[in-house]
């Protein structure tokens, strides 16, 4: 077995992206990513690599010719701890279910980090940063995987603590099945919506007719209300449309909504999907016409929506005035209203003010992320 390590090399960049789709190939429940968007993240025209004060190198293990393992090393030179010490990261991470494959690769990976570069924090799995995928999923594996979720291999969590690596923070989805159970979680918010709605609160749905117009706003407002999250690093408003508008056709009108307050000041945002993953496993990995022929022959008709994103601007929450609660209720009535009775809550994050929403249904969380770290100096 050698490890072999590389930037930029087309040949070697095939193979590290060709070996994420042997990997899962089998794995009917994989949501497979576009490759273009892999190649694209891999490519130096990526404005991550651009930045020159931020540095990468992956990681490829190979034996008897065959890839069996990959991983990726990042300095973001914005993600900092609260004493402002560098974090790096390890992302990309892929591997055949050998821990001694994925300890040299995590060895040759953190080693880079920590003694060529530096780093004394690792934290993984992270590509990038926020805005890109990371966490891994610790729990849920028999769930039926969503647009947007964490997924890896279940014996992955057992290598990363294997190694080293410590938890630094979880996050947990939770699947509400049945009218009246969603019913019973959203009437706490009701007298939320309805006290703003008297003080001439109001909300306007998502146009999708001008989609990028829309990703403007949300770009703005979303950064705001994720500024506090861990390990949030600013986006570029270029980079974020990139991101965005490849799921145009998981947005829903009805929705997912914009927040106004009293002056007509864009003050927060909430938004649920529908679940489109039969469509995209479908085009596995492909964007081409025939791909996109391939998504629009699957049923379009889901039973599922999946609230997502929410969130409200500084002011907002300064001023307690409920406005994350009203648009988790103004949100899910929607869905009610639109017929649907299953609703995945994802990917809060533990001390999430929108855990709190749910009362008891946050006991029936069934899927489980979390982001691990490596501190030197602990």
């Amino acid at each position: 077995m050698a490890v072999i390590s590389f930037t930029y090399q087309t040949e070697l960049v095939e193979r590290f992206v060709n070996f994420g789709f042997e990997l899962y190939k089998e794995d009917s429940n994989w949501i497979p990513p576009f490759k273009k968007s892999i190649y694209t993240q891999l490519s130096n025209a990526y404005p991550f690599y651009q930045n020159s004060a931020n540095h990468h190198k992956h990681f490829l293990s190979i034996k008897n010719g065959k890839v069996i393992g990959r991983v990726s090393a990042f300095i973001n030179h914005e993600l900092k701890s609260k004493d402002g010490k560098q974090i790096g990261s390890i992302g990309f991470f892929e591997c055949i279910d050998d821990y001694s494959v994925a300890y040299e690769l995590f060895s040759h990976a953190v080693s880079w980090l920590n003694d060529d570069k530096g780093i004394e924090i690792v934290w993984g799995p992270m590509n990038f940063d926020i805005w890109h995928n990371y966490r891994l999923m610790t729990r849920g594996f028999e769930q039926k995987q969503f647009t947007g979720e964490p997924y890896n291999k279940p014996y992955y969590e057992s290598f990363f603590i294997r190694y080293g690596f410590k938890q630094k923070q979880q996050w947990h989805s939770v699947e509400v099945i049945g009218r009246e159970n969603i019913e019973k979680m959203i009437a706490r918010s009701e007298d939320s919506y309805n006290r703003l709605i008297k003080k001439a609160y109001h909300f306007e749905a998502i146009n999708l007719k001008y989609f990028k117009r829309e990703l403007s706003k949300l770009y703005k407002i979303l950064t705001e209300s994720f500024s506090g999250f861990l390990g949030f690093t600013s986006i570029s408003r270029e980079l974020f449309y990139k991101i965005f508008l490849p799921y145009r056709r998981a947005f829903h009108t009805e929705l997912f909504t914009f927040a106004y307050n009293e002056s007509s000041t864009l003050s927060g945002f909430a938004g649920a999907f529908l679940d489109i993953s039969n469509g995209l496993r479908a085009m596995n990995g492909r964007n081409n016409l025939m791909a996109k022929l391939r998504f629009l022959k699957q049923p379009q008709s889901t039973d599922r929506a999946i609230f997502l994103l929410g969130g409200t601007t500084m002011q907002e929450r300064k001023n307690r005035t409920g406005l994350g609660r009203a648009e988790f209720y103004y949100i899910m009535r929607k869905i009610l209203n639109l017929g649907y009775e299953k609703v995945v809550v994802a990917l809060m994050a533990e001390g999430n003010a929108v855990r709190g929403l749910l009362g008891k249904s946050i006991a029936l969380a069934q899927r489980q992320y979390t982001l691990f770290e490596i501190n030197k100096d602990e």
